[in-house]
């Protein structure tokens, strides 16, 4: 009799391990039990294989808000691969890298859709990014939200974070491009080179798209793992898949010293520990791996930059006044300043048209004008509507009144 969500969540992972032999398990369980089932597979993110058992076992139709999210998914998934052929070309020729989502799916031994909220991809540089940003804006993605730029004095070269979502697509999913580096929180990151160096080649249906290797993989999946209070299902199958992979002992070894100089050791335990929790064998790999890895906890800075973006938002949502305040760090000198300590700042994207790529000025607003658009740069980002709408009729106007503004 399954009486907890302990027993139900070991019952779905021999449904994911073993789907072959879950048939007499599937059939014996009741439509509440179901019911149950279908909700521990949204939390663990493996919804698509339990909702495929539910429909080859259960006689009554799966239940209508699973078919929803299903078919959100199922778009959300088109758009992912509609922007992977458009930056298939940039993959080719190693400037851009599939990360985790569609890079663990193919590895997968049984085909399965990998349920995910949306498509990881780093790009080598801003240059790359633009064509990139191009093709998609081109093809029914947009950008809704603020882009994440940090200026780096040493490359003379923005790096950053930026979401497209694509017409038909979810809000809270998209595609992510990472420019220049891989960024999990303040502590941990991966630059561009140091993923480069670990690029491989897969093939993802008919692409032929460029990934990290095995190692590499593994490091960004404990540092995704860091950013979790436990490991949900899918998290322990990608985990089972990747280790599976790792069968050269050098690069076993290095890969310990690594996370361990990373800070990652933790992760390693972590993930043994939900093997256990769940009644699944560990593969001997991840067993080897544990045994060379070596803890020293974890920073308890990780995320400042975050945190301080979500008070600053929740602030500015409560108290008009606040967003006066804080519309001081939207101004030139404090742009200035923050790209002089590579501090983040933001990008509002008010122009698609292609432009020279340049800083300029116009009053108390910076803009950085790219081959991709031209976005309004802020601190925080507080600008009204009506702001927005004046710097828009401002690009329209012909000759643009703007002052060049020099790199810091």
């Amino acid at each position: 009799m399954i009486t907890t969500h302990a027993t139900l969540d070991r019952l779905l992972c021999r449904f994911l391990f073993d789907p072959q032999h879950a048939g007499e398990q599937a059939q014996a369980l009741t439509a509440e039990q179901w019911q149950h089932g279908l909700e521990r597979a949204v939390r663990h993110k493996i919804l698509p294989h339990v909702a495929a058992l539910y429909q080859q076992y259960q006689a009554s139709p799966l239940p209508e808000k699973y078919q929803t999210m299903l078919h959100t998914h199922a778009l959300e998934r088109s758009s992912w691969l509609a922007a992977l052929r458009l930056a298939a070309p940039f993959s080719q020729s190693a400037n851009a890298m599939l990360m985790k989502g569609f890079g663990h799916e193919i590895l997968y031994p049984e085909k399965m859709d990998r349920f995910a909220k949306d498509l990881d991809v780093v790009v080598a540089d801003f240059t790359t990014f633009c064509h990139i940003a191009t093709q998609l804006l081109n093809n029914g993605f947009h950008l809704p939200f603020m882009t994440q730029l940090v200026w780096r004095k040493e490359l003379k070269s923005w790096q950053g974070l930026a979401r497209f979502i694509h017409r038909e697509g979810n809000e809270d999913g998209g595609v992510e491009l990472h420019i220049g580096q891989f960024a999990v929180d303040d502590n941990l990151q991966l630059s561009w080179l140091a993923l480069r160096a670990h690029a491989t080649e897969k093939r993802f249906g008919e692409l032929a798209l460029c990934v990290p290797d095995t190692p590499m993989m593994l490091t960004v999946f404990f540092m995704e793992l860091a950013t979790r209070p436990e490991c949900m299902l899918r998290d322990l199958y990608d985990g089972y898949c990747l280790c599976m992979t790792l069968t050269d002992q050098d690069q076993l070894n290095a890969l310990a010293t690594a996370l361990t100089n990373a800070g990652l050791g933790e992760q390693v335990i972590k993930l043994i520990a939900a093997f256990v929790r769940f009644d699944q064998s560990p593969p001997y790999e991840l067993v080897q791996l544990e045994e060379r890895v070596r803890t020293r906890g974890t920073s308890g800075t990780a995320g400042w930059r975050n945190r301080l973006r979500k008070g600053l938002d929740s602030a500015c949502q409560k108290a008009d006044v606040l967003l006066r305040i804080f519309g001081v760090f939207d101004r030139p000198w404090a742009i200035g300043l923050a790209m002089q300590f590579a501090i983040p700042i933001y990008g509002i994207l008010i122009n698609p048209h292609p432009q020279p790529l340049q800083q300029v000025k116009k009053g108390r607003y910076r803009l950085l004008m790219t081959p991709a658009g031209t976005f309004l740069l802020g601190g925080v980002g507080v600008f009204s509507d009506e702001e927005i709408a004046y710097l828009q009729s401002v690009l329209a106007s012909s000759p643009i009144p703007l002052t060049p503004e020099p790199e810091p």
